[in-house]
């Protein structure tokens, strides 16, 4: 035991400081485990069960090197994240989510089977349910938000603050011209996403692009289609898939969140194509039908 603990010491030494002596993971990220000690019942998961991170508030579910709060913090893993059991201890449980190992508090883990559905809050009708998709093939914008949408912001020329400069490398937009080239769709925080088409996930939130307000271990999802099409999610509120599966179209995988001008979902698509860095972007709306 005395060997396993100076083990798990040197290990949050070389995890979790930078070369600057600065901590890798900011010890405000995530749920306090404390805090919610014995605030509900914790579930019984068994080894190589699947469990989803739950009820943090968006704040995420930290990964420690051992099973105590004692134990340094290695990642933030986001609500709604699935994560494989492999052993559990006293209350906290080992497990491995994208490929990554560490010891996280069981009461914010539920039975993937088990998890509900985020309640809508106090009058705010809850979304629409996403009508039937098939597995392959493109859905339209309607069934990737669930229900029926507004846009807040189309795609194209834009007076929106000064532009978004790097939509010139995805397109052949007129120099010194403002462009949009995504759409923003305004839907309500917590509002289910679905797979536009089948596809691979090459980004799963935690990037420095297209962030969330309020869960830095969301914010962009990525898809990459059998032909190279991207398709990016931004400023989600969580991500329910893992970095490198398959996903088919019409299957959840994450939550709206908002960024800027409030809550909404930025959906990018980029085509393979002559622009500057090999990918041009394209109209979403028209790319997977209203």
């Amino acid at each position: 035991m005395r060997r396993a603990r100076l083990l798990g010491s040197l290990l949050v030494l070389t995890t979790t400081l930078g070369c600057d002596g600065t901590l890798g993971v900011d010890a405000e990220e995530g749920i306090d485990e404390a805090a919610g000690a014995g605030r509900r019942a914790a579930a019984s998961l068994q080894a190589q069960e699947t469990a989803r991170v739950c009820e943090t508030g968006g704040l995420g579910l930290r990964q420690r090197t051992g099973p105590g709060l004692g134990y340094g913090i290695l990642r933030v893993m986001p609500e709604g994240a699935a994560t494989t059991i492999l052993e559990g201890a006293g209350g906290w449980y080992r497990n491995r989510w994208n490929g990554l190992t560490g010891w996280s508090f069981g009461d914010f883990l539920c039975p993937a089977a088990a998890a509900n559905e985020p309640a809508p809050a106090p009058n705010e009708p809850a979304p629409a349910p996403a009508p039937p998709a098939p597995s392959s093939g493109k859905v339209s914008l309607q069934t990737i938000v669930g229900g029926p949408y507004t846009l807040s912001q189309g795609y194209g020329p834009s007076s929106f603050y000064g532009g978004y400069g790097y939509c010139h490398s995805y397109g052949h937009w007129p120099t010194g011209q403002n462009v949009h080239c995504a759409v923003d769709v305004a839907i309500a925080r917590g509002t289910p996403l679905y797979a536009g088409a089948g596809a691979k996930v090459i980004a799963a939130g935690g990037t420095p692009w297209f962030k969330d307000d309020l869960n830095p271990g969301a914010g962009e999802l990525r898809l990459r289609l059998a032909d190279g099409t991207e398709v990016i999610y931004g400023h989600t509120a969580s991500v329910e898939v893992a970095l490198g599966a398959t996903v088919a179209a019409g299957q959840r995988i994450g939550t709206s969140g908002s960024a800027g001008t409030g809550a909404h979902l930025h959906l990018e698509v980029r085509v393979p194509g002559n622009c500057t860095l090999g990918l041009c972007t394209v109209d979403p709306v028209s790319f997977f039908g209203p």
